[in-house]
């Protein structure tokens, strides 16, 4: 695996994490 591919996989995952946050913050409203 190149360092391209593993930034791009970091990227990715933090927005999954960015996006389930978003989620659970709003169920809690």
């Amino acid at each position: 695996m190149t360092t391209f591919q593993a930034l791009v996989l970091m990227i990715a995952f933090g927005g999954l994490i960015v996006s389930v946050i978003g989620l659970l913050q709003q169920a809690n409203k």
